[in-house]
């Protein structure tokens, strides 16, 4: 099942019953809402919604104006603590994804290369050289496969196993991308 997983920070205070009701009736999809108690954040998982960042963009500052508040919105490829040390990071209002976060943190010398955990310990050089070519095509399977010269089919089943060993599905491409940048930070 694909799956947007997103974390929402409100400049305000809101009623969360209302706002919940609201996503779930605009967006016509499963959603999952886990509410930080803290402060006015939340973390949310929408299934089988079109990920476009358009959409997202869209879609919560029309929410946003309706409850007269602004929004910070993190779209993430999966939720810990280093996903939240850079929500944490983000400082006005936007949408915002892993990569463009952590890309500027590291641009800033906010962050070491040695503070990001190793998210791809469980993948194979050979399925990372694979995965690195998928990103690089623009996530074009076809072209991939023949670049590397193996079948369509066990090229989808490695990124299959990749998805599945990683948590990460990088057929989304804001996915696509943090993973490239975790890649290269490999090197």
């Amino acid at each position: 099942m694909e799956y947007t997983r997103l974390l929402i920070k409100f400049t305000r205070p809101i009623v969360r019953e209302l706002f919940e009701n609201t996503l779930r009736n605009v967006l016509e999809v499963e959603i999952d809402i886990e509410w930080n108690h803290k402060d006015n954040s939340a973390q949310i998982e929408i299934y089988n919604f079109d990920h476009n960042t358009q959409n997202l963009q869209t879609l919560f500052m029309t929410l946003g104006n309706d409850f007269n508040t602004s929004l910070t919105i993190f779209n993430v490829p999966f939720f810990d603590e280093f996903i939240y040390k850079l929500f944490e990071n983000i400082k006005s209002p936007g949408v915002y994804n892993a990569y463009g976060v952590l890309l500027q943190m590291l641009i800033n010398q906010e962050i070491k290369k040695e503070e990001i955990p190793d998210y791809l310990s469980k993948v194979s050089k050979e399925a990372l050289d694979m995965i690195q070519v998928y990103i690089s095509t623009g996530l074009n399977g076809k072209l991939t496969s023949e670049l590397l010269y193996v079948h369509r089919n066990t090229m989808i089943y490695r990124i299959n196993q990749f998805v599945e060993k990683t948590g990460i599905d990088i057929r989304q491409l804001y996915n696509a991308n943090f993973v490239y940048l975790l890649i290269l930070l490999q090197k």
